[in-house]
């Protein structure tokens, strides 16, 4: 999808969307009710028209300016929230309407296998001949599922599968999906309110509200280095205390914390086709005027956990060196740099203005990219942070608070804390703390580590928080 708007009446419901979806990886589509997550699975379909932007399922352009294709021709399966099977087919029959021809493409040979197939990939091989009065949700929503496959789509969209089924069954059945489209290689979107189940099932996941998308990337990379603190509460429980930053650390309620500055930018991740981005040299990279950049993207796993960036390649005269890619408004020391053709361009020598086209036509996976490491300059030298003593929005997730219990000893070290509230959940706990400086925060902790109300303890802060700038600043 690229510059999709679409509405209802007056207001857009999506609001220009950009989004790529790498072939064989199943995205997840998360977001508050009303933002426009359904409408987007419907646009895909065909089921409702763009007022403009295209969109491609692989080479196919199926929506853009004066091109609607019909849904059925658009070679998508559909697996909606309440299955909609058939009353009045059985099992089998259900599936092989999928086919094209309901009970007549049932009897075909070919039909026949291929319905077989499907109920035994879904588990329903002996319920074949039952009517969907017979049939628990989850079975239901298997038929479904197998409905959507018998064709063998492009792309298979589900809106809220799981959303009527119990915690239990809805967690046996999302890891079935997720296998079953593995199996079959096919690429799938899954539009769900369940954070946790896009987190855990989803190759990479969207984070959607008022009509666009916030951020775009894996689950570690969503959750780890959410793009705004409306994105980090969106996905998980989050801590945000004040904060002054200082070279690489921020100084707040917590003491001095090594920090990673997360500057305000546009959608992270998954920018539009031809949206500008930036390029910047590695250090020690002498290049002529001229060396041509190539869009050949690979991770870099070397540096801290989840904090990956994406690099290419400078070839000049049989040598390479390499490029950190950013997105457009992450800090770098050059130039922004237009679209170009399929990621290659021209790169001013060292010292000079840095022009060419990055990652245009790469996938979404080629293109999430993380924004530079704190404390220490890009690699043009430009500052990866504000000013020292900036106010600044400190985000630490509850289980990177590590608790001590004091255990009256008056000799305990470390910053003191009294829990105030307990939320148990079965296999874990969140604990709301009082600082000694009058500051609330909470803390996760095992089930084996629960501690009462009104017990004291020391809290130390493991790992590297984030800072965001300060709302208003």
């Amino acid at each position: 999808m690229r510059n999709v708007v679409v509405g209802y009446g007056v207001e857009p419901v999506l609001r220009g969307i950009s989004l790529e979806v790498p072939n064989g990886s199943l995205v997840a589509i998360v977001g508050p009710s009303g933002c426009g997550k359904t409408t987007l699975l419907r646009t895909i379909a065909g089921l409702i028209r763009a007022r403009s932007g295209e969109v491609r399922l692989g080479q196919r352009m199926v929506t853009t300016h004066g091109i609607h294709l019909a849904p059925e021709k658009r070679r998508i399966g559909w697996v909606p929230q309440d299955a909609a099977l058939f009353p009045h087919l059985t099992v089998a029959e259900n599936i092989a309407f999928g086919l094209g021809g309901g009970r007549r493409a049932a009897r075909r040979a070919a039909g026949e296998e291929r319905v077989r197939h499907l109920l035994s990939m879904v588990g329903l091989s002996a319920l074949a001949d039952r009517s969907p009065a017979q049939l628990s949700g989850g079975q239901a929503q298997r038929v479904a599922l197998a409905r959507a496959l018998a064709s063998g789509p492009e792309v298979v969209l589900m809106d809220e599968p799981f959303g009527a089924l119990d915690p239990l069954l809805r967690g046996e059945l999302r890891t079935e999906v997720r296998a079953l489209l593995a199996a079959e290689g096919m690429t799938g979107i899954l539009v769900t309110h369940d954070q946790a189940e896009a987190l855990s099932i989803a190759d990479y996941v969207a984070v959607m509200r008022d009509g666009e998308i916030l951020q775009f990337g894996t689950p570690p990379e969503i959750y780890d280095r959410p793009a705004t603190p409306w994105v980090a509460t969106f996905v998980g429980e989050s801590v945000f205390l004040p904060g002054l930053w200082r070279s690489g650390s921020v100084v707040g309620a917590l003491g001095s914390l090594e920090a990673e500055w997360m500057p305000a930018a546009g959608t992270r991740g998954n920018p539009a086709n031809g949206a500008s981005s930036r390029l910047t040299l590695d250090e020690g990279a002498d290049l002529d005027e001229g060396a041509v950049a190539r869009g050949a993207l690979a991770y870099d796993e070397s540096g801290v956990r989840h904090d990956r960036q994406l690099r290419s390649e400078i070839r000049r005269s049989g040598e390479t060196a390499p490029m950190i890619v950013f997105p457009a408004g992450a800090a770098a020391a050059a130039e922004d740099v237009g679209p170009g053709a399929a990621g290659a361009g021209a790169c001013a020598g060292a010292g000079g203005a840095t022009r060419g086209a990055a990652g245009v036509g790469e996938t979404a996976s080629n293109r999430a990219v993380a924004p530079t490491r704190p404390g220490t300059p890009t690699r043009a030298g430009a500052p990866a942070g504000p000013v020292d003593d900036t106010p600044v929005t400190v985000l630490v997730r509850p289980e990177q608070l590590e608790l001590t219990s004091i255990d009256g000893s008056v000799l305990a070290q470390g910053l003191r804390a009294t829990v105030t509230a307990v939320t148990y959940t079965g296999h874990d706990a969140l604990l709301e703390l009082s600082l000694q400086s009058g500051t609330s925060c909470m803390a996760r902790v095992a089930a084996s580590g629960l501690l009462p109300v009104g017990a004291e303890v020391t809290v130390e802060v493991r790992g590297r928080v984030l800072a965001y700038p300060r709302a208003g600043d």
